[in-house]
């Protein structure tokens, strides 16, 4: 199973994968989800809105999605949120 990311905000987001061959980053659009040939290594936000978590807050670079993670990144009042769950 690869990695995933799930959009649930209104916000554009980089997705990137880096399994196969060169480093190719993906747009992702709001509440969508990458698909399921798309093994997701990282993702951020298009804008340079930052993305909080249960780490980092206000994290501006690249979110690591592990092999099995899904990444759910939520917006709250305008806010970006990172709830990965592995």
């Amino acid at each position: 199973m690869a990695g995933s990311v799930v959009n649930k905000s209104t916000k554009i987001l980089w997705v990137v994968e880096t399994d196969s061959g060169p480093a190719i980053a993906h747009k992702l659009a709001p509440n969508k989800k990458t698909p399921a040939a798309v093994d997701a290594d990282g993702v951020k936000a298009f804008d340079g809105t930052s993305i909080s978590g249960l780490i980092k807050s206000d994290h501006t670079s690249w979110w690591k999605v592990t092999s099995i993670s899904n990444a759910n990144i939520t917006e709250d009042q305008g806010k970006l949120n990172n709830d990965c769950i592995a």
